[in-house]
């Protein structure tokens, strides 16, 4: 595990593009001689020229993966003598957790939700309430790094959720409070 994280910090500074977290889990094999997992993650659905990111002893792992780019994650076991098994577990599909930055409210009736890695027709939930569809974007085609909603939809706490039922979470930060000095001369 510690050469998986290593391995991914390393990957997370030297990339130009930005990055966001792709958690994965898989059942663990029952096999005597086993000695871990060896992760394959690349834009390719068929895997092909994908090296793995690294090996662990984990069953769940987060991993560091571009932002607004669909990304292919499969595993392999391996036992103690470095043989691994000849195929692929099933390959998932996803993008990074959607993450909002913060959310904007103007005065021609838009609520913009700010971050990175949402998807086309995500399931917005403004304080635990799910928004109808043709609320969110327009013609429900969002950009990557911003959603808009209208009429605006003012709210404590938004959540966004993708389709492969990844999600981020905004909570309105609270007002900050108006301060007085209180020794002071009084008026009058």
């Amino acid at each position: 595990m510690r050469y998986l994280r290593l391995l991914l910090l390393l990957l997370f500074l030297t990339s130009t593009a930005h990055a966001g977290e792709m958690v994965v889990a898989w059942s663990p094999v029952d096999h005597s001689d086993l000695a871990g997992y060896r992760i394959y993650s690349c834009t390719d659905a068929t895997l092909a020229n994908c090296s793995p990111l690294g090996t662990t002893t984990e069953t769940t792992v987060t991993l560091t993966v571009p932002d607004c780019t669909v990304m292919f994650v499969a595993v392999k076991s391996f036992k103690t003598d470095g043989v691994e098994s000849t195929e692929f577990s099933n390959v998932i599909e996803g993008w990074a957790r959607p993450s909002i930055s913060d959310v904007t409210y103007n005065s021609v009736g838009i609520t913009t939700i700010n971050g990175n890695n949402f998807r086309d027709s995500p399931t917005v939930l403004v304080d635990g309430a799910q928004l109808p569809p043709a609320n969110v974007c327009s013609g429900n085609a969002c950009p990557c790094t911003a959603i808009t909603i209208t009429p605006p939809i003012p709210g404590a706490t938004i959540v966004v959720i993708n389709a492969d039922t990844s999600f981020g979470q905004w909570v309105r930060p609270l007002d900050a409070p108006v301060i007085s000095r209180g020794d002071t001369w009084p008026e009058g």
